[in-house]
């Protein structure tokens, strides 16, 4: 990941700022956090819990996300609590892959620098 923002020019194409920074580095870290060995079609066709969670809609990926972010909860293992609301809502947007956190953390596409 870091290789990809630093030499590849993800970093130019999202904006250098350091909670940009931290909510990619997130997002690699946690992709993957608990992760079954498993596909969503697995899941989905085997009537898994976490297919009927969450409705069949990438299991997989909206685990990886929802218990990160519970994990985050805990008093212990919250190293972003220093941030600010803004500011977490702009780190979960990141994590999570929504487009929308450009608007919430004053980014966009057409503001973004040239590759």
């Amino acid at each position: 990941m870091h290789m990809i923002l630093t030499h590849g020019g993800l970093l130019r194409q999202v904006g250098g700022s350091p909670l940009v920074h931290l909510g990619a580095y997130l997002a690699a870290i946690i992709h993957d956090y608990e992760h079954r060995g498993v596909n969503n079609s697995f899941l989905v066709a085997t009537g898994d819990d976490l297919a009927m969670t969450y409705n069949d809609a990438s299991p997989m990926e909206n685990h990886h996300v929802s218990a990160a972010m519970r994990l985050l909860h805990q008093p212990r293992m919250n190293f972003l609590s220093g941030l600010s609301a803004p500011q977490k809502v702009c780190e979960c947007g990141v994590v999570q892959g929504h487009a929308s956190y450009r608007t919430r953390c004053g980014h966009s596409r057409a503001s973004a620098k040239p590759a």
